[in-house]
């Protein structure tokens, strides 16, 4: 009997690793927002800001992917707080779609 509740406490739980990243991203985001309002000067008219804004939400398809996979494999399993893991992963995949398209407008806008 010890040995399955061992068992069970070391599987993987996918709805961490797909909180985890989510937090983190959108934490990760605030601040730096927060560092790069901070550092905007007349000097630099914010253009480093704009390129960190870009490098972050080109940063972000791949994070809100892994989420949303992460998110699947965790409703596939049927693990705990299943309505929370519906969420971002609704949230995830809505992310990523804007973010992904939005680049590549970008992209396209500059090739033409």
């Amino acid at each position: 009997m010890p040995t399955q509740e061992l068992a069970s406490d070391r599987r993987t739980r996918y709805y961490r690793w797909a909180f985890g990243l989510f937090g983190g991203y959108l934490v990760f985001g605030v601040v730096l927002a927060i560092v790069l309002l901070a550092a905007i000067t007349d000097a630099n008219a914010g253009y480093p800001s704009l390129f960190f804004a870009g490098a972050f939400a080109l940063a972000g398809v791949p994070v809100f992917a892994a989420c949303a996979a992460l998110a699947v494999k965790s409703l596939a399993k049927r693990e705990p707080h299943r309505l929370a893991v519906i969420g971002v992963l609704i949230i995830s995949c809505l992310f990523a779609w804007i973010l992904l398209v939005r680049v590549l407008r970008i992209i396209w806008s500059q090739l033409t």
